[in-house]
């Protein structure tokens, strides 16, 4: 499984084919604008991973500002679209998510976040070492 962050310029060349295996996803929630979505990942308030070797999709990561319970302006990244196939039965698609997610955090904490948060489906038995998150439906969070 590879994980690969796609640069500004790569999602510019390369819109059409990832909105469309991205589409799935995002339709699934109407407050959810891809042209917002286009306008993030070029200016780099969300970051685009592109999910390959035994899988093809991408991995939608956004990046925000949020004031935490003691005053303190922190950066989170928020999962906010996961779309795609992995090749194999559950145990390799769970594999995979969890490689992914792995490289993700990763690179939310070398962006400086301090703390990734996924919500949408009920991600709780595959990522495991996150913590229930009230702030969104099936909201899981973990601290970086």
């Amino acid at each position: 499984m590879k994980a690969d962050l796609i640069s500004p310029d790569e999602v510019v060349a390369q819109w059409e084919g990832i909105v469309s295996l991205l589409w799935p996803a995002i339709r699934q929630d109407p407050s959810y604008n891809v042209q917002s979505l286009y306008h993030r990942l070029v200016n780099g308030t969300a970051l685009l991973f592109k999910v390959s070797d035994g899988a093809n999709g991408y991995w939608v990561v956004s990046l925000d500002s949020e004031v935490n319970q003691n005053g303190v302006d922190e950066l989170i990244a928020w999962t906010t679209a996961i779309a795609g196939q992995i090749d194999g039965g559950p145990k390799r698609r769970l594999s995979v998510l969890r490689e992914a997610i792995a490289v993700i955090e990763n690179v939310a904490r070398i962006a400086g976040c301090s703390a990734h948060r996924i919500c949408g489906r009920d991600y709780s038995r595959v990522f495991q070492h996150y913590a229930p998150y009230s702030g969104a439906k099936n909201g899981l969070e973990v601290r970086l």
